[in-house]
């Protein structure tokens, strides 16, 4: 494995323990949150997209788009590189009930 594969392991696990944190602290108070970082045009942006991905079943394209009609946001080609795994994690499960909603389909015709 090389040091960019294990660099992406490494995020997406951060990525995805932050996004629980935050689900269970929005639900916990039934109330907004505040996500920020130094600048909050990266760090904090690519962790907002990865929630609104998760939790909202959106592409990462909608997400920026939903976010950059509030703020401007820019997150660093790594984290982008992230997030275009994510969604394709997300689009996984998706794709296969669709094929096998699509076999069953066929066996019954």
């Amino acid at each position: 494995m090389n040091k960019e594969s294990q660099d992406t392991k490494v995020v997406q696990k951060r990525i995805k323990k932050k996004e629980q944190s935050t689900e269970r602290k929005i639900k916990e108070y039934n109330t907004r949150l505040l996500v920020h970082c130094v600048v909050g045009i990266s760090r904090s942006a690519t962790l907002v997209l990865a929630y609104l991905m998760i939790h909202h079943q959106i592409s990462l394209i909608q997400a920026i788009r939903t976010v950059q009609e509030k703020r401007w946001i820019s997150p660093n080609t790594g984290f982008l590189r992230q997030l275009m795994h994510l969604g394709e994690e997300l689009r996984q499960p998706q794709e296969n009930q669709r094929k096998s909603e699509a076999n069953q389909h066929g066996e019954e015709m």
